[in-house]
C-alpha cells in the first residue's frame, strides 16, 4: 500500500464519525442496561395483522420480533433478542407497533425497520408489509442525553475529560500503526520483491468492483453508452421487467416493459429514446438493457425488478458512476512480484465465452486470452509473454482476475476486460488503470507522512472537541414521571429586536405563547393551560420554558421560535424532552400486583389520591381517610387496594388478577382540598403473554389448564369466557354443577370440568376443537360474595390441515381418518366455511336430497365406514371451492362423536397459446348427467362485461353473444359427460383476459363455475424510424383454396391492405395506408406478409391479418405488433437553437423538396425549388428554422431556434421529388428540458428568461403568468405598455424594446419565499392565437445572510459562556 493511500485512510477513520442521520432515519440513543422503546405507528388504524421488526445491520433471516394473527413468534426471533422484546401496547390500539427492547447492550447498535401488514386489503390481493418506521439505536456508556431529573438542563463542558483521553489515544494508535506499515515497507524496498499484503490485494480489488448477477458498480464517461446487466436466475421467460433508479422519488420508470412491449410513456422524461432492451426477441432469463449516450445527470444506482412466466420475482442493483474524471489508478512499484486487476462477470451463463484482456495503446492489443479449452497465447503481445494467468476455473467461477507478475515500468496503461459470446456479443466490463513507479527513497516518505498527519490528525480532533455541539441538530432532556417539573433549555445572548416567542410541539399545537412583556394563556392548547412558566425577563435572553408534572403524554419534540415586530422568524430550536415511565413486570397468572407511588415530601392529612388508567378510567379512588369503590370504573371494582394510612407518603396501588388487558400506564395523582395537584407518577404495567396450548385440528379434544390452591369452598363460581370477536360464556360451574343454560350455544355440550374442585384444580376440557375455537379464553374464580378469588387467561392455537391443488384437476381429497371405532349407525356431515351442507352420509347411504345444489353429484365418500375412514372426494374443483370444510360424526342420539377441519385451497388454472394458432381449449368438467335444460354462460368483465359464449335448452345462443366472439367460440353438442369446455378460435391479444363459466340450473341457481386464465403471445416487430420499409409477416402451412381474400387491420378497425380475387382494392383502404401497403401477387405458398412504407410513430400498434373464403367465413387470423422507435434530442432549455438531425447517403434529384411537420401537422419548415418557402410556414415557426442550400451531400437536418417545452414534439421529415412522389421519410423527438432559475430570498432582482425572433408585430401580447401554486397573472405587455398585476405591482418590469429583440424576460425585483412556483409566458397574435409559450419554474432560497447573521450570534454566545456555566446548548438553527 503506497504512503498516500495509508495517509487516506487514515483521515477517513478519524473523520467517520456519524454527525448526523437519514431525514427519514430516527436516532435513538440510550445506554446500556436500560430498557428502550422503538416507536412505529400505523397511520390507517386499520388492525396489524403481521408485524417484522429486524436489524437491517444483519445479514439474517430471523427477526428481532415477529408478530402474526394476534400471536408472537419466539422461534422466529434471533437468539440475542429472545425474550427482551415485547408490544407495548399488547392490544396495538390506534396502530401502535412499537416495541420495547430490554436490558440493551453495545452488540444492539443498528439500524431497526418496522414493517407492518393489515387488513385494509381483500383477501384475493396478496399485499405485502410495508415499512412505516426506521430507527438507528446508538448503544454507549457515555451518554450526551442525559438530564438532570430535578430540572431537566444539562451543564456544557461536562464530557470534555472523556473527549481530551480518546482524542490522545487515538493519536498515539495512529503513530504506532503508521510507523509500524512504513518500518515494513523499508524493509521491502531492500529486498525489491515483496508481495502485496492481503489488505493491499482487497484495496485493489474494491477499485473496480466486482460484477454479478445481484450486485454491479459501474463507471462510465459522458456521452458513452452502457450496459446495465439484470438476470432473472430460474432462466425461466420473463414476462415483466421494471428499471428504476432508487435515488429519485418518482413513481415513473427508467424502463418499463411487459407482455413483449416497452412503454415509453411510463418512463422518466430524460431517459426517453435512451434505453433498451439488450436482445428483445430473447429475455429467457436475461434482462439487461442498454442506457446510450449517458451524462453526469445520470449518476445513480438503479434496481432492476423482474417478473417470469412462473409468477417469481427477482431483483438486481446497479451502481452507476458518470464522470469526467479519470479514475484512481492501482498503484504499484517497479520490481514487485506480481499485482491482481480484477474483474468480474457471470461467465458461466453464457454458451462459448472468451474472456480478452487488453491494451489498446499496443500492437497487437493482446495481453491475455481466455477461451473455454484454455489459454489462448497466439495473438498474446511479446510484452507479457510468460508473465501473465488466470485462475484455472476462472469462467466457471466468474472470477476473470488477470495476475501480472514481475512489475516493469512499461507495464503503465489502461487495461480493458472484454467478455465475447456468439450469442451476446461484445461486452466491455471494466478498465483498469496500472501505474508502476519507481520505488521512492524510504527515509524521505516517512519523514513527510509523518509530519502530515500527525498535524492533520491534531487539527480535526482539536475541531472536533471545540464544534461538537454545533452537530446536535436537537437537544435532549430526560426525566423520571413523578418529578414536579422540567425545563425545556433555550439561552442566548440579549436580543433587544424579540417581540414573541411561541413554543408549540410536534403536531403544532401551542404550548406557551409570550409576548408584548406578558404571558398569552388564552393562545395556548388546553392540554398545556396552567402547566407552563417562563421568566418574564427576557433581557438575559433566557426563553427557557418550565413544564410542571411531566408524564409520558408529554414525549415529544418542542420547538421555540422567536420574532421580532415584523413578524420575521430571528431563531429557532427544537428540544426533545423524554419522560421515563417506572415498569413493572408481572405474568397473567400471578394473585396480585403492586404499582409503586411513594414520596418522603411531607403531606396533609385532607389529601384525595386518584389513580386512572390510559383511558382516563378511575382505577382506585382515596378521599376523606376511605377508598371510594363508586367512583370506580366498575372493570377495577373489586380489584384495587390501598394502605389505609398514608402519613408515610405511600400511595401505591395493589391490582389484584392481573391479565392482559390490563397492561398500560397509570398514573397516580395527589391532590389537596382545594383539587390542587400536589404531586404526579406514572407507572408502567406489563403483563406477559398468557400460556398458549396448541393442538392439531381434529384431536377429540384438548385441555386449558388452570390448578389453583386446593380446598375452593362448595359455593365457588367458576366462569370461563371469551371478548374476540364478541363476548361469549364458554363454561360456568357454581354450587357444584355445571350451568348449560348460561353458556353460549356454540361451546353447549362441548366442554367439561372436573367435579370436585376441593383440588383446585379448575381447567377446561374442550371437545372437538376447530380453527373457531383459536382464541384467548379467561377464567376467574369467585366467592360466594362475588370477589375475584383467582384469574387466569390461556390461549388456544388449532392448526388446521391443509390440501392445496391445481385448477383442472378431476378431483381431490379431503382427508379425515380416525382409529376410533364407530357405530354401524354413525352418521356423517362434511359442510363448508359458511355451514352449506357439502355432504351428507346417513343410514348406511348417502343423502343427496340434503345436499346444497352447488355440491350435488361433486362428492364422493367411501360406503364403508368401519375403517374409519370419513375423506371426502371432492370433483373438478374450482377457486370457487377454496375454504375450510369441517366433518363431523355422530351417534344415533345425534352427540357429537369427532370432528375435524380440512382447508382446500385451489390454484389458479392458466392457459398459453401463441398468437396465430387456429385454436385454443378453456378448460372446464365437471359431474355428468347434465339435465338437457342447463344452461352453460362464458363470460369476461374486462375491459367492460362480454358475453363470449351461452348455451341453453341444447343448442348455442348466437344472438346473445357480444358481436366480437360471434362464430368464433364453440362447446361441445353433448353435455352429459360433463365437459363444457370452451373451444376460441384465432386467438388474438385482444382474447388475453380471465373467462368465467357458470352452469345454471332450470330455476337459474348456479350449480357450479370456473374462472381461467388466457395468455396469447404476440409476435413483435421493432424498427428504427426512417427505414423505407417494414415488413409484417404472417406465414402458414395450412392448405387454403385458392379465391381467398384478405384483410389486414390497425387496432381501431381501419383497413390497412385487401387483397381479393387475386389484386389489392385500394378502394376499400384507409386513406392514412393508401400507397404505402403492398402484399406479395402469389398467395400460394401461404405467405400474407404485409409491407409497410416509411412506418413512423404513429404508425406503433398491433395489426390483425383475417383470411376469408369465398363465402366470408374466417378461414385463419394472427396479429403482429409493430413498434417504430424514434430518434430523440435532449437540450436545455435557454440554448440558441437545436438541430434536428436527418441525413441519408441516397442520391436525391436536385429539384427535391423537403417538408417539415410537427406532431400536430403543422408546417415548420418548407424547402422547394432551390430555396425556403416561409409563406408556406406556420407563424409558430416562423423565422425560427433553418436548413442548408445545398441538399447534395444528403443533410436535410433542421435548425430550431430559441427552443422552449413548448416546442416538445415529434418532427416528422418528409422529401418528395418533383411528382409529389414520397422518396424517403423520417421523425426525430425533440425534448426541451424544464427551465429553473434559483435565487437567496434578499436579492435585488432575478430574471426568467425567454428570448424568441426578433420584430415580433406591434399587434403581439405578452402575457406572464404563475400556475403553480396558485393562478394569478403576473405581468401584461400589450399595445407598447406594459399593466402589471396588483399583487406584483413595482416589483416586474419587461425590457422596453421587446418586440424589436425578442427578449419577453421577466425581471422580478426583491424576490420573496412566496414567489416560488411555475411561470409560464405566452405570447399572442392580434386574433389571440399563441405564437410562442415557455415554461420557467421560480425557486427562492432562504437568504444565506440570515443563517450567517445567526450562526454568528451563536458563536458570540459560544465565547461567552464558561464551563461553569449552567447554560445550554443555544440553538443554531435558522430557516
Amino acid at each position: 500500500m503506497s504512503p498516500d493511500t495509508w495517509l487516506g485512510l487514515s483521515l477517513l477513520m478519524i473523520c467517520a464519525v456519524d454527525f448526523c442521520a437519514p431525514e427519514d432515519t430516527r436516532v435513538v440513543p440510550v445506554k446500556p442496561g436500560e430498557d428502550v422503546t422503538l416507536q412505529c405507528r400505523d397511520p390507517t388504524d386499520a388492525s396489524i395483522k403481521r408485524l417484522e421488526w429486524n436489524r437491517t445491520d444483519l445479514r439474517s433471516e430471523e427477526y428481532v420480533f415477529f408478530f402474526r394473527e394476534n400471536h408472537p413468534y419466539e422461534s422466529y426471533q434471533l437468539p440475542s433478542y429472545r425474550g427482551r422484546v415485547q408490544l407495548r401496547d399488547p392490544e396495538m390500539k390506534n396502530g401502535d407497533a412499537s416495541v420495547i427492547l430490554k436490558n440493551v447492550t453495545v452488540n444492539d447498535t443498528g439500524t431497526y425497520e418496522c414493517w407492518v401488514k393489515t387488513d385494509r386489503d381483500g383477501r384475493r390481493r396478496r399485499n405485502t408489509p410495508e415499512l412505516l418506521s426506521t430507527i438507528k439505536l446508538k448503544v454507549e456508556d457515555s451518554g450526551l442525553t442525559a438530564g438532570n431529573q430535578e430540572d431537566g438542563e444539562k451543564k456544557e463542558g461536562g464530557n470534555l475529560h472523556i473527549y481530551l483521553p480518546v482524542a490522545a489515544a487515538i493519536i498515539i494508535i495512529i503513530i504506532i500503526v503508521s510507523g509500524l506499515v512504513l518500518w515494513k515497507r523499508h524493509r521491502s524496498m531492500k529486498k525489491n520483491s515483496e508481495q502485496p499484503a492481503a489488505d493491499e490485494v482487497h484495496e485493489l480489488q474494491t477499485l473496480s468492483p466486482p460484477r454479478s448477477s445481484l450486485n454491479q458498480k459501474l463507471r462510465v464517461k459522458p456521452g458513452e453508452n452502457v450496459t446495465l446487466h439484470c438476470y432473472d436466475l430460474s432462466c425461466a421467460a420473463i414476462t415483466r421487467i421494471q428499471w428504476s433508479r432508487t435515488d429519485l422519488k418518482s413513481d415513473k420508470y427508467i424502463f418499463f416493459y411487459t407482455d413483449g412491449h416497452s412503454y415509453e410513456a411510463l418512463q422518466l422524461p430524460s431517459y426517453r429514446g435512451r434505453v433498451k432492451l439488450r436482445d428483445p426477441q430473447k429475455t429467457d432469463g436475461v434482462a439487461s438493457v442498454i442506457l446510450t449516450n449517458v451524462n453526469i445527470d445520470d449518476t445513480g444506482t438503479y434496481k432492476c425488478e423482474t417478473r417470469n412466466e412462473k409468477k417469481t420475482s427477482f431483483t438486481h442493483f446497479t451502481h452507476l458512476t458518470v464522470t469526467d474524471s479519470v479514475s484512481q489508478p492501482v498503484t504499484v512499484y517497479e520490481g514487485e512480484e506480481f499485482v491482481l486487476l480484477p474483474c468480474e462477470f457471470p461467465t458461466f451463463r453464457i454458451d462459448k465465452p472468451t474472456v480478452v484482456w487488453s491494451r489498446y495503446d499496443l500492437n497487437p492489443s493482446t495481453v491475455h486470452q481466455r477461451q473455454q479449452e484454455g489459454d489462448d497465447r497466439k495473438d498474446q503481445n511479446q510484452l507479457y509473454s510468460s508473465r501473465t494467468s488466470m485462475k484455472t476455473f476462472a469462467l466457471e467461477t466468474g472470477d476473470l482476475s488477470l495476475n501480472l507478475t514481475k512489475l516493469r515500468l512499461s507495464d503503465s496503461g489502461t487495461y480493458t476486460c472484454t467478455v465475447r459470446s456468439s450469442r451476446w456479443g461484445e461486452d466491455r466490463v471494466t478498465d483498469i488503470r496500472l501505474q508502476v513507479k519507481v520505488p521512492p527513497e524510504p527515509f524521505q516518505v516517512w519523514a513527510k507522512v509523518l509530519l502530515v498527519l500527525l498535524v492533520l490528525v491534531l487539527l480535526i480532533v482539536g475541531l472536533f472537541i471545540y464544534f461538537w455541539p454545533y452537530f446536535k441538530s436537537v437537544y435532549r432532556v430526560e426525566v423520571d414521571s413523578g418529578v414536579k417539573s422540567v425545563q425545556l433549555p433555550f439561552k442566548t445572548f440579549y436580543l433587544r429586536q424579540v417581540d414573541k416567542v411561541v413554543w408549540s410541539d410536534d403536531v403544532d399545537s401551542k404550548v406557551y405563547v409570550y409576548q408584548n412583556g406578558s404571558d398569552r394563556p388564552e393562545e395556548q392548547d388546553k392540554y398545556y393551560r396552567g402547566r407552563t412558566e417562563m421568566k418574564r425577563n427576557l433581557k438575559p435572553g433566557d426563553f427557557s420554558l418550565t413544564l410542571k408534572y411531566p408524564t409520558d403524554g408529554d414525549r415529544n419534540t418542542y420547538t421555540c421560535t422567536a420574532y421580532n415586530k415584523e413578524k420575521k422568524r430571528l431563531m429557532m430550536k427544537q428540544v426533545e424532552l423524554w419522560v421515563k415511565v417506572y415498569r413493572v413486570e408481572v405474568y397473567s397468572d400471578v394473585e396480585s400486583v403492586q404499582l409503586p407511588c411513594k414520596t418522603t415530601v411531607r403531606l396533609p392529612e385532607d389529601v384525595s389520591v386518584e389513580w386512572t388508567d390510559r383511558d382516563k378510567k378511575k382505577v382506585h379512588v382515596y378521599q376523606n381517610g376511605s377508598d371510594r369503590p363508586e367512583e370506580q370504573d366498575r372493570y377495577y371494582r373489586g380489584r384495587t387496594e390501598m394502605k389505609r394510612n398514608l402519613k408515610p407518603g405511600d400511595f401505591s396501588l395493589t391490582l389484584k388478577y392481573p391479565t392482559d388487558r390490563d397492561s398500560d400506564i397509570y398514573t397516580c395523582n395527589v391532590y389537596n382540598k382545594e383539587r390542587n395537584i400536589l404531586m404526579m407518577k406514572q407507572v408502567e404495567l406489563w403483563v406477559k403473554d398468557c400460556p398458549v396450548v396448541e393442538v392439531e385440528e381434529g384431536e377429540e379434544s384438548v385441555q386449558l389448564p388452570f390448578k389453583t390452591t386446593a380446598d375452593l369452598r362448595d359455593d365457588t363460581r367458576v366462569k370461563w369466557e371469551r371478548f374476540d370477536p364478541k363476548y361469549m360464556k364458554v363454561h360456568v360451574y357454581q354450587s357444584s354443577s355445571d350451568r348449560p343454560g348460561e353458556q353460549y350455544k356454540y361451546y353447549r355440550g362441548r366442554t367439561e370440568m372436573k367435579r370436585n374442585l376441593k383440588t383446585g384444580d379448575v381447567s377446561l376440557t374442550l371437545k372437538y376443537p376447530t380453527d373457531r375455537d383459536r382464541r384467548t379464553y379467561t377464567c376467574t374464580v369467585y366467592n360466594k360474595k362475588e370477589h375475584i378469588l383467582k384469574k387466569k387467561q390461556v390461549e388456544l392455537w388449532v392448526k388446521v390441515y391443509r390440501v392445496e391443488v391445481d385448477s383442472g384437476v378431476e378431483s381431490v381429497q379431503l382427508p379425515f381418518k380416525t382409529t376410533v371405532y364407530l357405530p354401524q349407525d354413525v352418521s356423517v356431515v362434511w359442510t363448508d366455511f359458511i355451514t352449506r351442507k357439502v355432504h351428507v352420509y346417513d343410514n348406511g347411504s348417502d343423502q343427496p336430497v340434503e345436499q346444497f345444489s352447488l355440491y350435488r353429484g361433486r362428492t364422493e365418500t367411501k360406503r364403508n365406514l368401519k375403517s374409519g375412514d370419513l375423506s371426502l372426494t371432492l370433483k373438478y374443483p374450482t377457486e370457487y371451492d377454496e375454504g375450510i370444510y369441517t366433518c363431523t360424526a355422530y351417534n344415533k342420539e345425534r352427540h357429537i362423536l369427532m370432528k375435524k377441519q380440512v382447508e382446500l385451497w385451489v390454484r389458479d388454472c392458466r392457459v398459453e397459446v401463441e398468437e396465430g394458432e387456429e385454436s385454443v381449449q378453456l378448460p372446464f368438467k365437471t359431474v355428468g348427467d347434465l339435465p338437457d335444460d342447463t344452461e352453460v354462460k362464458w363470460e369476461r368483465y374486462e375491459p367492460k362485461y362480454m358475453k363470449v359464449h351461452v348455451y341453453q335448452n341444447g343448442s348455442d345462443r348466437p344472438e346473445e353473444q357480444y358481436e366480437y366472439y360471434r362464430g368464433r367460440t364453440e362447446m361441445k353438442r353433448n353435455l352429459k359427460p360433463g365437459d363444457v369446455s370452451l373451444t376460441m378460435k384465432y386467438p388474438a391479444e385482444r382474447d388475453r383476459d380471465t373467462y368465467t363459466c357458470t352452469v345454471y340450473n332450470k330455476e337459474g341457481n348456479i350449480l357450479i363455475n370456473k374462472q381461467v386464465e388466457l395468455w396469447v403471445k404476440v409476435y413483435k416487430v421493432e424498427v428504427d424510424s426512417g427505414v423505407e420499409s417494414v415488413e409484417l409477416l404472417f406465414k402458414t402451412t395450412s392448405d387454403l383454396p385458392e379465391d381467398v381474400s384478405v384483410e389486414w387491420r390497425d387496432r381501431y378497425n381501419r383497413k390497412v391492405h385487401v387483397y381479393q380475387n387475386d389484386s389489392d382494392r385500394p378502394e376499400k383502404q384507409d386513406k392514412y395506408y393508401k400507397g404505402r401497403s403492398k402484399m406479395k401477387r402469389n398467395l400460394k405458398p401461404g405467405d400474407f406478409s404485409l409491407t409497410l412504407k416509411y412506418p413512423t410513430d404513429t404508425d406503433s400498434d398491433t395489426y390483425t391479418c383475417t383470411v376469408y373464403n369465398k363465402e366470408g367465413k374466417r378461414l385463419i387470423m394472427k396479429e403482429v405488433k409493430l413498434w417504430v422507435k424514434v430518434y430523440r434530442v435532449e437540450v436545455d432549455s435557454g440554448v440558441e437553437s437545436v438541430q434536428l438531425p436527418l441525413k441519408t447517403t441516397s442520391d436525391l434529384p436536385e429539384d427535391v423538396s423537403v417538408e417539415w411537420r410537427d406532431r400536430d401537422k403543422r408546417k415548420v419548415h418548407v424547402y422547394q425549388n432551390g430555396s425556403d418557402q416561409p409563406e408556406e410556414q406556420n407563424r409558430y415557426y416562423r423565422g425560427r428554422t433553418e436548413m442548408k442550400r445545398n441538399l447534395k451531400p444528403g443533410d436535410l437536418s433542421l435548425t430550431l431556434k430559441y427552443p422552449t417545452d413548448g416546442d416538445n414534439s415529434i418532427y416528422t421529415c418528409t422529401v418528395y421529388n418533383k411528382e409529389r412522389k414520397r422518396l424517403m421519410k423520417k421523425q426525430v423527438e425533440l425534448w426541451v428540458k424544464d427551465c429553473r432559475v434559483e435565487v437567496e430570498e434578499g436579492e435585488e432582482s432575478v430574471q426568467l428568461p425567454f428570448k424568441t425572433v426578433g420584430d415580433l408585430p406591434e399587434d403581439t401580447r405578452v402575457e406572464w403568468k404563475r400556475h403553480e401554486p396558485e393562478y394569478m397573472m403576473v405581468h401584461l405587455h400589450q399595445n407598447g405598455s406594459d399593466r402589471p398585476e396588483e399583487d406584483y405591482r413595482g416589483r416586474t418590469e419587461m425590457k422596453e424594446d421587446l418586440l424589436r429583440t425578442g427578449d419577453v424576460s421577466l425581471t422580478l425585483k426583491s424576490p420573496k419565499l412566496t414567489d416560488t412556483g411555475e411561470y409560464i409566458c405566452s405570447v399572442y397574435s392580434e386574433k389571440g392565437n399563441i405564437r410562442r409559450w415557455k415554461t420557467v419554474e421560480l425557486k427562492v432560497k432562504v437568504s444565506s445572510a440570515e443563517r450567517i447573521q445567526i450562526k454568528d450570534q451563536t458563536v458570540y454566545m459560544r465565547n461567552r459562556s464558561s464551563s461553569s456555566n449552567e447554560t445550554p446548548l443555544m440553538a443554531d438553527t435558522s430557516l
